[in-house]
């Protein structure tokens, strides 16, 4: 199974979960609960075997805590912790609302949701629609001009031969450009899968790029807050909440960041001086964190902030504000570029008419 796929896998249980909780809250036991939870899932064949092997272990003795990791593999090791702790509490259908409530948030602001795509969909649309007409423009438009001016025995001006050149060349090799893009995006994904030195660097360019380190940001920060809230609010030390956080963040970049706290915060330093100076983590997330400390809230601090990255996720729009005016003047010089070397030979027409 890919990381990404272990991902999906990971949050995807996370309303299941809340229906088992639902139904313990009602009076129901728990093989009772798991019993019709799988019968809900009689759409997804997987996620039924999973939950009826889960009501299989725990009715032939296995404890809750060795029976899930059986049937989710893929289940963050600190859910199972809290699940154990509740169940020892005598109160595991809040543990399961809590696990359920925790997995469904982390799919929805975490890179396995819809909202990186929702949010990227308008300004791709209009860079993909641009590139269309250009190589149009390019391909089948420019170069007559040349067949014209040699009708005449007049030379195109430099910047209109440039650019019938580039066009000769897009309208012979566009297979092979294709290719290479397509090759090339193929390497660089698998690349940052397994290579750290690489994901790093995919987030460290993320970071640098105009809206797009506003999108990252909110992503890598609402997982790292959402987790980071659900150890705390249950007892975790805040190095043990960072390695649990650590554990299940999308980005490797982001990952790296929560080993570099966790080392800052071992020689001595709270956790938003530690923050501070981190290209992940603005300043707004730096006061915040450092009130939270101040006031002993900040597990509370931690799950607000987590809810205003995923209401942000949920509205694209206002990640995608700030890129229109970038798209617009990148694509106006491009066409503006071609417009006038398209013109010049028109000018030059006359004078050799």
């Amino acid at each position: 199974m890919s990381e990404s796929q272990r991902r999906k896998d990971r949050w995807s249980a996370g309303p299941s979960f809340s229906e088992a909780a639902a139904m313990m809250k009602i009076g129901t036991s728990l093989p009772e609960a798991l019993d019709y939870v799988a019968k809900n899932e009689s759409h997804n064949g997987h996620k039924r075997k999973r939950w009826e092997q889960l009501g299989t272990d725990l009715a032939s003795g296995i404890e809750l805590g060795e029976a899930l990791p059986r049937a989710f593999p893929a289940l963050p090791a600190f859910c199972i912790d809290r699940l154990r702790q509740a169940q020892r509490e005598g109160d595991l259908a809040t543990g399961l609302q809590e696990v359920g409530g925790y997995l469904a948030d982390m799919q929805t602001i975490g890179l396995d949701s819809n909202a990186l795509k929702r949010a990227m969909f308008y300004p791709v649309a209009v860079i993909v629609i641009g590139v269309i007409v250009v190589s149009i423009l390019m391909v089948f438009v420019i170069p007559q001009y040349q067949d014209l001016f040699m009708g005449f025995g007049a030379d195109l001006p430099e910047l209109t031969q440039m650019v019938v050149g580039f066009s000769r060349f897009l309208g012979t090799y566009w297979w092979i450009i294709l290719l290479l893009s397509i090759g090339l995006s193929l390497l660089w994904r698998r690349w940052a899968q397994s290579n750290r030195r690489i994901s790093r660097l995919g987030g460290e360019l993320a970071l640098r790029l105009p809206w797009v380190d506003r999108l990252y940001r909110e992503i890598a920060m609402g997982e790292f807050a959402h987790t980071m809230a659900f150890n705390l609010a249950h007892g975790k030390t805040l190095q043990a909440a960072l390695d649990a956080t650590s554990s299940v963040l999308g980005s490797g970049y982001a990952r790296d960041e929560i080993a570099q706290l966790h080392e800052r915060i071992a020689s001595g330093k709270g956790l938003a001086e530690a923050m501070s100076g981190r290209r992940l983590f603005s300043e707004k997330w730096v006061s915040a964190v450092a009130i939270g400390e101040r006031r002993k809230i900040l597990p509370q601090l931690l799950a607000d902030l987590a809810r205003r990255s995923k209401d942000q996720l949920a509205d694209p729009s206002n990640l995608t504000k700030s890129l229109e005016p970038i798209v617009m003047v990148i694509l106006g010089v491009i066409v503006g570029f071609i417009v006038v070397a398209m013109y010049l030979p028109i000018f030059a027409l006359g004078r050799v008419v």
